[in-house]
């Protein structure tokens, strides 16, 4: 979410192409908590929360990177 995804993607044996993007320049920390963890909770989901302090050490962890991911990256 912080970056973006670009290129195919396959979901569900469904091919996409395109691209997504990154939304790190938008949204605060808690902002994007609270926007995964709703991600992560629907579609008949059930997973844990995503806290704030959690996206803070990703976006840390991946400050350098300037393109968006790939399927084979996020693997």
């Amino acid at each position: 979410m912080l970056k973006g995804l670009h290129g195919k993607i396959l979901v569900n044996n469904q091919e996409y192409n395109g691209m997504m993007a990154g939304y790190e320049d938008f949204y605060s920390d808690a902002e994007l908590a609270a926007l995964l963890t709703y991600i992560r909770n629907s579609f008949n989901n059930r997973s844990s929360s995503i806290k704030p302090e959690n996206v803070k050490e990703v976006r840390k962890l991946i400050s350098k990177r300037k393109s968006p991911y790939t399927q084979n990256e996020i693997q």
